[in-house]
Order: structure tokens, then sequence, then C-alpha cells
């Protein structure tokens, strides 16, 4: 039964050659995957952290081991509880282990089950990516604060007005920091698709500056012309691509994501879960075409935008109106 549904679950997560829904081969089997969240199995959208353990060319289904490593985000990141509440079902490893002890409780050997201790508490390291998700909004607030406390302590009496600008700046400020955590600096270090599905401190917050090596073998969204995301596959599995080349996704998704379909390539970028995995691309290249993504900078741009205009914007066209008798 665990295999049954590990092979349902997470083997038809992502398609092996077809990328079309126009095509009998993806019509087939994007029907499968609808019947399979209908009849409440699985969400199929989020079942893809476990797809490498049967896209692999080393058939790694076979190793239990190797599926109890991956498993290990679901069962002990704080994250993997956070993001369950949203979700229609629960996370596919808990469902596997719960089959896995029910398996136990008949008196049967499960292919399955998840025994492994937990090494330490993974709940500062949440409650970190927490704090620096919510920084905007926090310094926002302290900047409006501060500002509050210095005049209350002063001669001068308050006005609301003048709390407008520390917390646009505060806002801006702590967006700044929170984009420049999520996006870490250093060395891009080579990993296998296997080696980034075994770690634990990872989230959508908290990345990790990675190097893989595989072939494109299809888009992110199947059957979705306008979609600038690609599947990749290594010898150890697949893994998801999220590529935004120049912060818009139009010309790459229409005119050059053909470029890099079956084609070896070299990616660089930053592993994130939310649940599911994926890599953010920064770079990713091959032997005759490359394409690179500036989110970063754009989004580091945005927020120095943002506070500039908000800051004019109050200055000369809202304030000067509210203070009109």
């Amino acid at each position: 039964m665990l295999t049954g549904l590990t092979k349902i679950g997470f083997g038809l997560v992502a398609t092996k050659g077809a990328d079309e829904k126009s095509t009998p081969e993806a019509k087939s089997h994007y029907q499968k995957k609808m019947a399979v969240q209908a009849m409440g199995i699985m969400n199929v959208s989020e079942g893809k952290e476990l797809a490498l353990a049967f896209q692999g060319k080393e058939n790694m289904n076979q190793d239990p081991q190797t599926i109890k490593e991956i498993m290990k985000w679901d069962m002990w990141s704080p994250w993997a509880s956070y993001y369950e509440l949203y979700s229609t079902h629960p996370l596919t490893a808990k469902r596997i282990n719960a089959i896995g002890t029910h398996a136990l409780s008949l008196g049967q050997e499960p292919w399955v089950i998840f025994d492994s201790e937990k090494p330490e508490s993974y709940w500062d390291d949440f409650i970190i990516d927490l704090f620096v998700v919510f920084l905007p909004e926090i310094l926002g607030i302290g900047f409006v604060a501060t500002k509050f406390i210095l005049v209350s302590y002063g001669t001068e009496n308050i006005n609301w007005f003048d709390l407008v600008i520390p917390l646009i700046f505060g806002f801006s400020a702590g967006g700044i920091i929170k984009t420049m955590q999520m996006y870490p600096g250093g060395n891009f270090s080579n990993y296998s698709i296997v080696s980034l599905l075994k770690k634990i401190n990872v989230s959508q917050v908290r990345s990790y500056p990675v190097k893989i090596t595989g072939r494109i073998i299809g888009r992110g969204d199947a059957g979705n012309i306008f979609s600038e995301d690609m599947i990749i596959r290594d010898k150890t599995g697949i893994i998801f691509l999220d590529h935004e080349p120049f912060g818009f996704n139009l010309f790459f998704a229409l005119f050059r994501i053909d470029r890099f379909r079956g084609v070896d390539v070299e990616v660089e970028g930053w592993y994130r879960r939310s649940p599911k995995p994926y890599v953010e691309v920064k770079r990713i290249y091959s032997r005759s075409d490359s394409s690179r993504s500036y989110t970063y900078y754009y989004q580091l741009l945005a927020w120095i935008a943002f506070s500039v205009i908000a800051f004019l914007s109050w200055n000369y066209i809202f304030l000067p109106v509210l203070r009109t008798p």
C-alpha cells in the first residue's frame, strides 16, 4: 500500500516527456493527477517534494533509507506544519508514515516507517525566519514608535501627519534587509537534487546558494505557454526551477524556453521550500545559450523606489491637501 501511494502520489507529479496539455500523453497525465486529487489521496500541487525518488535514473523508490532522509523536512520542520494549515491534505511524508504505522499495528512490515530521532529543535530558526518575513512591518512600527516617544518627551505637540514618514522609511528599510537575507551570496556550491531534499533548515526565506547540473525536461507548469518555469533532472531525480529573467516571464516563456528544453544545463540559484522544493534561478546556461534572472536587484530597486515615491507623494500631494483648511 505504501509503495502504491508513493508511486501514485509522487510518480504522477512531473511528466517525463510531454509538457503540453494539448498532446494525448500530457492530457492523460493531467487527468490522472486530477483524479488522484479528487479521490483524496493527496494534493498533487504539493507532491513534488518526493517526485525525484521515482523519476531519477537510479530508480530510488527501492531505497527506503533515502525516502526517510527526504521525509525529514515534512516531519520535523515547523514550516511544514505551518504550510499544512493551508493545505487540503496532510503533507505526503506524514501520510506515508501514518500508513507505515498502521501496517505495524496489523503485524505487517512496512516498506517505509519514519523512525529517525530528531537531533535538535528547529523552532529557533523558524522564529528567526518569521521575524525576517515580517521585518518591514516590524521596522515600520518601530520607527513610528521611536518618533512618537521622542516627540512625546519633547516640547513639541504630536502631529500625527509626521509619523507617516518614519513608517515609510521603516517599512522600506525592513524590505531591503529582508531581500538581502533571502538572497545570500557567497559560493554557489555543487549539489545533487537528492542532497538538496535532505536539507531541513530551509524555507522560502532561508535559502541555500546552490549549483546543479542536469537536463531540462519540460516546463514547470505543463501546458501553460506563458510559464517560464522549468523542470530539471539529474542522475538522482527532478526539481522545479523558478525562473524570472527580467521580473516578467512573457518573452522568455514564448521565445526562449525551447532553447533549453531537452538540453543539458548548469543552474545557479537559491534552493527553497514552500513546502514544494524548488530552486529560484540566478543563472542558467548551456553550451549554446544562457539566461540570467535579476529578481534580487529588481526587489531592492522596488523597495527603494517605493520609499522615494511614497515620500514625495506624501509631502507634495497628500499632505498639502490634508492641511488645507
